[in-house]
């Protein structure tokens, strides 16, 4: 009687670890299903990576259009806005962005703490416990410590909580903060809004 891929995965599941499992036992048509279906998740893995790499490349353009070529002509016309014949409108708008280069993210997160902002700097302490040991998570830090297990601790700033930051303490509180340390830099975006009629 012939396997279905699924009673080839059933065996190999029951009999796996113990290395059991014998692809002798499996008939020639039962491979070839096997094979065809293993080509076909490589196909659409190639197809997702295609996919990804396109979706960053339309990103792209699509913020260099919206940040530089709208906005740098509509500046030569001295304009600011207008509405299209599809009844969507176009506005420019000032824009801010940042970003903590990891060059810069000790001496950033140590001038945020310096300064009052340390609450905004996101820290994830990890540690590596033994099989078995799940009931030393409580106090996970100091007994990792007392047992020489290895914590690793990664700090960081997330972009979304960074740029609110920078919009709310320079922008609307014209509060002076080391531009170059934080990445920021200001500029123009147009943003299109949508025809609300159709």
């Amino acid at each position: 009687m012939e396997k279905s891929v699924a009673d080839i995965f059933e065996e190999y599941a029951q009999t796996g670890e113990q290395g059991s499992f014998s692809i002798e036992n499996v008939s020639e048509e039962g491979l070839s299903k096997v094979s065809l279906i293993a080509h076909q998740a490589r196909k659409k893995e190639s197809e997702i990576e295609d996919t990804e790499k396109l979706l960053k490349k339309l990103k792209s353009e699509h913020h260099k259009i919206v940040t530089e070529n709208l906005p740098d002509i509509m500046a030569e016309l001295n304009m600011t806005g207008m509405t299209l014949n599809d009844g969507s409108s176009i506005s420019v708008i000032p824009t801010v962005g940042c970003h903590i280069s990891q060059a810069n993210k000790e001496q950033a997160h140590s001038w945020l703490r310096e300064n009052g902002y340390g609450d905004i700097i996101k820290s994830d302490v990890s540690v590596s416990f033994r099989k078995g040991e799940d009931g030393k998570r409580a106090d996970f830090i100091e007994l990792a410590e007392a047992q020489g297990q290895s914590i690793t601790t990664k700090e960081s700033v997330h972009p979304s909580t960074l740029k609110a930051w920078v919009k709310e303490e320079v922008i609307q509180q014209g509060k002076e903060v080391p531009v170059d340390l934080f990445g920021v830099y200001s500029g123009q975006k147009a943003v299109i809004s949508k025809n609300k009629r159709g």
